[in-house]
């Protein structure tokens, strides 16, 4: 049996979100309702986006609407959701994306190291008194 349906729509539960993260002072009230509906539904902003006029499961909504409730009252949207904020779930990995190694990243930065000239590298920084002084 499925869980009964809210009357409140996605596109719906982020406007009510927005508007008490607002009024209570929440910076970027749209970007954390957003973040915290994601949380709720276990879904990418994608889905809230293409998904806007689906109504959210009653329980959804309850979590939802607490998590809210928290964010207002002034805990981290991190401590809520339990993770840093990004605009998508994380992803797990796969064998197309892998990370930059260590090795490759400090040969990096030691060619661009290597590509500077040594007077430069040597050169003291110019003093307060030599960078005021009046002409």
């Amino acid at each position: 049996m499925s869980e009964q349906q809210s009357g409140v729509t996605i596109a719906e539960a982020l406007v009510e979100a927005t508007f008490v993260l607002r009024q209570t002072g929440v910076p970027e009230g749209r970007r954390d309702a957003g973040s915290l509906l994601m949380h709720a539904l276990k879904r990418d902003m994608a889905f809230l986006i293409t998904h806007s006029d689906e109504r959210i499961a009653a329980g959804e909504l309850a979590l939802f609407r607490r998590s809210v409730a928290r964010r207002a009252a002034g805990e981290p949207l991190q401590y809520i959701t339990g993770r840093p904020h990004t605009k998508t779930l994380p992803s797990t990995s796969s064998s197309q994306t892998r990370p930059t190694s260590p090795k490759q990243t400090s040969k990096d930065s030691s060619a661009k190291f290597a590509n500077t000239s040594r007077a430069s590298r040597s050169r003291p920084a110019a003093t307060a008194s030599e960078l005021f002084v009046a002409s």
